[in-house]
């Protein structure tokens, strides 16, 4: 497809044929329905990006908020353990509840991580950015994959042996481990939060840019048009033209909204990560 060049909203048909390796009868084949394909429209395109970004950037906020829970635990397990030598069962079901916790902030990790690929796929295929914007979606996604730390995951499983065997001294050095490697998370979570807004803050000025120099040709265009039909007193396009005005100035107006967004996420980042 790629290989095509097509542009938003164009549409193409094809079908799929395979041929049998009869050597006897010779080979027949057959062939698929007619299929069609239809690359999406700039506005659903966008639309569907700028949506995607959104669910991306809870996403982050969400691991990063049961991140800090689970370090809070760990903490209160710690402290336990240091004043009680024995588990009893509250603190083994606070193990239990913890090693739970853990398995969803990875499931939730690796959504995003799936997420943000599928974005980027999609932005490379329909809606090529720039050199800059480009290597920090690079960036992004090298800092997803790598907040799932397989060393981290060998002390959980380490913790959930030692929670079987009742083993409460180990549990408590080993809980301190825990605690730094979950502060540790917490940081990289709060780093691709930072560089996910200024990617969106680049892609942003990007495309008001592209969009500005768009409607300035257009304006330009329109204003040729206006001149050539004073001078031809073509009173019945007139309507035309007024109507063309009309819709360049909404997209004006749609384009002082996206400036507004630049400058509202601009302060975000001026701001630390909550």
């Amino acid at each position: 497809v790629d290989s095509l060049q097509l542009n938003p909203g164009d549409k193409i048909e094809y079908f799929t044929q395979v041929w049998d390796n009869d050597g006897v009868n010779g080979p027949k084949s057959t062939k698929s329905r007619m299929l069609q394909f239809t690359v999406p429209s700039k506005d659903l395109l966008d639309a569907a990006i700028k949506e995607s970004e959104k669910e991306t950037e809870n996403q982050i906020q969400s691991a990063l908020k049961k991140a800090k829970s689970l370090e809070k635990d760990l903490e209160n397990l710690d402290n336990k353990l240091k004043t009680n030598t024995e588990l009893d069962f509250k603190e083994q079901k606070q193990i239990e509840d913890v090693l739970k916790k853990r398995e969803e902030l990875i499931k939730e990790l690796q959504s995003l991580q799936e997420k943000n690929q599928n974005t980027n796929d999609k932005q490379q295929q329909f809606n090529p950015q720039s050199p800059e914007v480009q290597n920090k979606l690079e960036q992004l996604q090298k800092l997803m994959n790598e907040l799932t730390d397989k060393n981290t995951e060998k002390l959980y499983e380490e913790l959930k042996k030692l929670l079987e065997q009742k083993q409460s001294d180990r549990i408590s050095s080993l809980l301190e481990k825990l605690r730094n490697k979950e502060q540790n998370l917490e940081k990289e979570l709060e780093r691709t939060m930072n560089l996910f807004k200024q990617m969106q803050l680049e892609q942003k000025v990007d495309k008001l840019v592209d969009k500005l120099d768009e409607l300035a040709e257009k304006q330009e265009e329109l204003t040729e048009k206006t001149l050539q039909n004073d001078q031809s007193n073509e009173e019945n396009k007139n309507d035309a033209l007024q109507k063309e005005q009309e819709s360049l100035q909404k997209e004006f107006e749609k384009s002082l909204e996206d400036k507004k967004e630049i400058e509202e996420l601009s302060k975000e980042l001026e701001q630390p990560v909550d």
